[in-house]
């Protein structure tokens, strides 16, 4: 009889272990919490300063403007277009084609402005190899294109731009009253910077870039120096900002980092779940408060065929500055795109609520090939991946040394430390539900070995009792190049 229990518990131990291995193969859906908690780590925050050498030419406005702008309001009220009833009105017209169409009336002059401005920009990025290979925008990096061109002028020209409009304001005379109640006070001034920083930007000359690249892994502050609790990080791979293929691949110089795992965008289909992680700047509350990766939820909308022939995932996911290189998430956790850019209304200027896009991970692995660059999961995701695992069944005990050996390996591997405070704390309080490997097996037949004066007997077990899958020891080596 003993013989025969032997027999039979270790046939039902392998059976589950068998079970177990299979059901590791297979893709499951998991909840909003659990892709977040698994993609955190691997989600990082990155910061670009670039300080540049500036030059650009002071405008005027020859006599001959407003008589060119009048001419082309005239046709416009011949066609139909526009009424225009009051000198009022009129003025309104002129105030907005000048402001709206700056380049086509702003003449530079001979007085030109130099400065030494810095700009600063964070974004989202992913690290997608145990040996640092990170993921994000060329737009979050770059230190080239029209909208490094517009910063620099807005932080460099501001107080410039701001005296402009005032002038421009008082220069309205006995008009500012009508004005402002046609088109408003604040209105007016909005227009005015606007069209005045898209002259200065088009006209200015940059030089001697020098930019700065760093990556912050785990909770980090805003305001924080970069340079101290950042990684520096080097470009790698880039491509041209939206509408072209918007992907940076970057490199830090660390091991055994946090990773997320690549999915396939290819069998995407209208409707199918997508969430977005990132660290977008309206959800900063407090510059010196640590802040962590939000999580956003939403649909595929469709495919937006790009100029370049490519085509971008179109979401309704909530995307805003910040998020920008952030990853896309399937409902298994796996990123499929890249947050990049929003719809923009070409007559207002504002970002269109619940239309934004994603480059697919299958452009960004056209950038890893040409790099040369294998993404793999790393060895310490697959465990912590496995140590939340376990903290949700209540196995407190296998979680806590689960995150203890990640700690181990790298004791800054991020939101480690409060597991294993979390999981203390469990087990302290609720005990632990681990049972050994035999029972597990036992489970899995539903009998029970019960010893007694006669020797041993099986019983078969309560159908309410269920087997729990075995936590695997078993870890792949997995590295990158």
């Amino acid at each position: 009889m003993f013989q025969t229990i032997k027999s039979w518990a270790t046939l039902s131990t392998l059976m589950l272990l068998l079970a177990a291995c299979g059901e590791k193969n297979q893709t499951k859906d998991l909840s909003p919490k659990q892709l977040a908690e698994q993609n955190k780590p691997a989600t990082v925050l990155i910061q670009a300063t670039h300080q540049a050498k500036i030059a650009v030419p002071d405008y005027e406005l020859p006599k001959e403007t407003f008589g060119k702008i009048l001419g082309k309001l005239k046709q416009q009220i011949q066609q139909g277009r526009i009424q225009i009833q009051t000198d009022e009105q009129l003025l309104v017209k002129v105030i907005e084609e000048l402001f709206k169409n700056p380049l086509e009336y702003m003449q530079p002059t001979d007085e030109i402005i130099r400065d030494n401005p810095k700009v600063v920009s964070q974004g989202t990025g992913f690290i997608i190899t145990e040996d640092g290979y990170i993921v994000t925008n060329a737009h979050v990096v770059t230190s080239e294109g029209d909208q490094l061109k517009q910063e620099l002028a807005g932080t460099s020209l501001k107080e410039i731009v701001i005296s402009n409009c005032e002038k421009a304001w008082k220069d309205l005379g006995d008009y500012q009253d009508a004005i402002g109640q046609i088109m408003g006070t604040r209105e007016f001034n909005q227009l005015c910077q606007e069209g005045s920083l898209e002259y200065y930007a088009n006209h200015m000359k940059i030089s001697d870039i020098d930019t700065k690249i760093y990556t912050a892994i785990g909770p980090t502050s805003a305001d924080a120096d970069f340079s101290k609790v950042g990684y520096v990080s080097t470009i790698k791979k880039i491509g041209e900002p939206a509408p072209g293929k918007d992907v940076a691949i970057l490199k830090i110089e660390a091991d055994n980092l946090p990773t997320a795992k690549l999915g396939q965008d290819d069998d995407l289909e209208t409707g199918d779940a997508l969430y977005v992680l990132g660290y977008p700047g309206g959800a900063i509350l407090s510059a010196d408060k640590a802040i962590e990766p939000s999580l956003t939820s939403g649909l595929v909308s469709a495919r937006q065929t790009m100029p370049d022939g490519w085509n971008a995932l179109q979401t309704n996911t909530d995307m805003n500055p910040g998020n920008s290189g952030g990853p896309v998430l399937n409902q298994h956790g796996e990123v499929i795109g890249i947050a990049t850019f929003s719809k923009i209304d070409p007559r207002t200027g504002d970002t269109v609520q619940g239309v934004n896009f994603a480059i697919p991970i299958g452009v960004a692995t056209e950038f890893l090939k040409e790099a040369n660059i294998q993404p793999m999961e790393s060895n310490l995701s697959q465990q912590y991946t496995e140590g939340i695992e376990q903290f949700e069944q209540e196995k407190f005990r296998l979680a806590l040394q689960t995150f203890q050996k990640i700690r181990d390996i790298n004791s800054k591997f991020p939101y480690v430390e409060s597991y294993i405070s979390k999981t203390q704390s469990k087990l302290d309080e609720k005990g632990d539900r681990s049972i050994s490997i035999w029972m597990y097996g036992a489970g899995a037949l539903g009998i029970l070995v019960v010893g007694g004066a006669g020797g041993y007997k099986l019983m078969r077990r309560s159908s309410q009792i269920k087997s729990t899958p075995i936590q695997s020891e078993s870890l792949q080596n997995l590295g990158s190049k």
